[in-house]
């Protein structure tokens, strides 16, 4: 999933017009940090970030968010009536496309950034994969129960703001594909290890800047592109693995829980429109 899917799913989670748009009005400032954590860049190049992530900003904010307000009132007019397999996945459709478009126009500077990381900044990002690396290796080493109820865990509170608390039939269904799903996690952790291992690798190899810096594009803007064959397998089956968890959820909604979730979508295209008003 790109930024711009995950920045859907963030602001669907917070609560009130106000709080949405702080967040979506800092949204350059707060993947800033998150990138001088990960590649602890010098002086210099935060303030070419800056710049960069300033015009990325605006092209988001001009381009994207209407896309956005007219994808939540398509899902939000779906619910008027039982959602339908076919209507979520139009969405998934819609976030897809937001993904690709995000990363089509984050490769360019991305790829200038990424091949004139010093071999110092390269150890950084180098460090903070293998702290992530670590906390799924955790993750996967937990007994299988305990693993289904903090993945659950985990989706009860991601879908807290949108529908509320999870039926029991929701939970047991979510629960079962939970656990089924556990050997793809487990695959999963280790094709995001190995996109990690050969992007560091393009980080230090030498050549031109030109060459390194298309490496680094491609790396960017196809999401896919640093997984072998098998490993792209396991990545689409993880993501309709997950799809399916989410349809379990979205098929056993009740009436109640349609319409929370119908009025907070409308609320957030209110606020997202707002937003792509902003000068």
């Amino acid at each position: 999933m790109s930024r711009a899917a995950i920045w859907v799913l963030v602001l669907a989670s917070l609560s009130g017009c106000a709080a949405t748009r702080v967040a979506y009005n800092n949204a350059d400032w707060l993947l800033r940090r998150e990138l001088i954590k990960h590649t602890c860049p010098t002086d210099a190049q935060e303030v070419w970030l800056k710049g960069q992530l300033d015009t990325l900003h605006r092209w988001h904010r001009r381009s994207e968010l209407p896309r956005y307000v007219k994808a939540l009132n398509g899902l939000a007019t779906a619910l008027n009536r039982p959602l339908t397999r076919a209507a979520m996945n139009a969405f998934f459709t819609e976030l897809d496309g937001a993904r690709d478009r995000f990363n089509a126009r984050l490769a360019l500077p991305a790829g200038v950034y990424l091949a004139g990381l010093a071999q110092p900044q390269v150890r950084c990002v180098i460090r903070q994969m293998y702290k992530w690396n670590q906390k799924g290796i955790k993750e996967m080493q937990r007994a299988d129960k305990k693993y289904v109820e903090g993945q659950l865990e985990k989706l009860e509170d991601r879908l807290d703001g949108f529908i509320g608390d999870l039926t029991a039939g929701q939970k047991t269904s979510v629960a079962r594909l939970i656990r089924a799903r556990k050997p793809t996690h487990r695959q999963m952790i280790t094709a995001w290890h190995n996109w990690g291992r050969r992007l560091v690798a393009r980080m230090r190899k030498g050549g031109v800047k030109a060459a390194r810096e298309k490496r680094m594009r491609a790396a960017v803007q196809h999401r896919l592109a640093l997984y072998t064959p098998a490993e792209r397998k396991v990545a689409r089956r993880w993501q309709r693995q997950n799809q399916d968890m989410t349809w379990a959820v979205a098929r056993l909604m009740t009436a109640d829980q349609r319409k929370k979730l119908r009025r907070r979508l409308l609320d957030l295209a209110t606020d997202l429109d707002a937003l792509a008003r902003q000068k």
